[in-house]
C-alpha cells in the first residue's frame, strides 16, 4: 500500500478516505505514533501542505515538538472538513433510503456516511438496525425476520 499524497480538497469523504489510508500505511510501515503526524503531513502538496506549513508556523514549540497523530488529524478535518459538511453528511446518513439503488450501491453510500455519524453506530446492533431501516420495504421485511447478529449477514 503507497501513501497517497492531499492536496487539499473540502470533501469530507476525500478527507476521510485519505486519513483512513493513512492510519493504514503507518501502521504496516512499522512508523512509530510520535511520528505518524510528521510523516502525514510530509504527503501535504499545494494548497494543504501551504494551509499545513502557516498552521504548523503558528504553534508554540512544545506544541510543534509535540504534535500528535490525533492534533493533526484534528487540524486537517477542521480545515478541509468543516462541520456544516460534517452536520450535512450526518443528517443524509440518517435519511438515507435505499431507494433505487442496488444492496452494493446502498451498502456503500451507508458505509461513506456512517463515518461522519459515529454517534449513531455505538454497537454492531446499531449498525445493522440503521442499515436494515433504509433497505427497500420488501428487502426490509426479508432480513428483519433472519437472525441477523453481523452487519457483513445483513449485507
Amino acid at each position: 500500500m503507497v501513501l497517497r499524497s492531499f492536496s487539499g480538497v473540502l470533501n469530507p469523504i476525500v478527507v476521510l478516505t485519505w486519513i483512513q489510508n493513512t492510519e493504514k500505511v503507518v501502521s504496516i510501515s512499522y512508523v512509530i505514533n510520535e511520528d505518524n503526524a510528521n510523516y502525514a503531513s510530509a504527503m501535504l502538496i499545494g494548497e494543504a501542505l501551504v494551509w499545513w506549513e502557516a498552521t504548523f508556523e503558528a504553534l508554540n514549540k512544545y506544541d510543534q515538538e509535540n504534535l500528535s497523530w490525533e492534533t493533526f488529524k484534528n487540524f486537517l478535518l477542521g480545515m478541509y472538513c468543516l462541520l456544516d459538511l460534517r452536520r450535512r453528511f450526518d443528517k443524509e446518513f440518517l435519511e438515507l433510503k435505499q431507494g433505487g439503488m442496488t444492496a452494493n450501491d446502498y451498502e456503500t453510500q451507508f458505509n461513506q456516511k456512517a463515518r461522519f455519524a459515529a454517534k449513531y453506530i455505538l454497537t454492531e446492533d446499531d449498525k445493522i438496525q440503521l442499515f436494515m431501516e433504509g433497505l427497500q420495504y420488501e428487502i426490509h421485511d426479508f432480513v428483519v425476520n433472519q437472525d441477523v447478529l453481523l452487519f457483513g449477514k445483513a449485507v
